[in-house]
């Protein structure tokens, strides 16, 4: 009914912006409605660069300020995983 498409496995289908296929282009989605992993990490990297993507921060991905070879950095509140996540890569999920 609100034009959301689903995959086969009924995980919501987006695009590398983790935008969901809403007609009106401002339904996003992140963690486990869109599939494989289900995890936390997965999903709060997910968030993050969905919530940049909303509000016009670049492609979704955020900029680097952390040493990436830190594994303790963390970066408005988001671990090196968050930071360096790439939307694209969760937007076509093999699993």
């Amino acid at each position: 009914a609100a034009g959301i498409d689903v995959d086969r496995y009924g995980g919501i289908v987006v695009d590398s912006r983790l935008c969901s296929t809403a007609p009106a282009g401002n339904v996003f989605a992140a963690g486990d409605v869109l599939g494989r992993p289900f995890l936390a990490s997965t999903g709060t990297a997910q968030g993050l660069a969905s919530v940049n993507a909303m509000f016009g921060q670049g492609d979704g991905a955020t900029s680097r300020v952390c040493d990436v070879d830190d594994p303790s950095c963390f970066e408005g509140g988001a671990s090196q995983a968050g930071v360096s996540f790439d939307p694209a890569s969760r937007a076509a999920n093999p699993f």
